[in-house]
C-alpha cells in the first residue's frame, strides 16, 4: 500500500556548492550530513515546500542553475 501524505519521509539532497548547504541549515529542521549534503526529514507536502525552498536559495546563492 502507499503510505499517507501525512506519513514522515526524509529529502537528502547533495549540492554541488558546500555554500547552499551551509545557508539551507539555517532552516528549522535542516541538518548538515556533509559539506555539501543537508536531510529533512517531514511529511510530503512539507517536503515539497522545504525543496522548492531549497533550489529557490541555491540559485541564489550561486550562479548555477537548479536542476535534478
Amino acid at each position: 500500500t502507499t503510505p499517507a501524505a501525512s506519513a514522515t519521509r526524509r529529502l537528502t539532497v547533495r549540492w554541488q556548492n558546500a555554500s547552499v548547504t551551509a545557508h539551507l541549515t539555517a532552516i528549522p529542521g535542516v541538518t548538515r550530513q556533509d559539506d555539501r549534503t543537508v536531510t529533512v526529514e517531514a511529511d510530503m507536502p512539507h517536503l515539497y515546500r522545504l525543496f522548492n525552498l531549497f533550489l529557490r536559495v541555491a540559485t541564489a546563492v550561486t550562479t548555477n542553475p537548479p536542476y535534478c
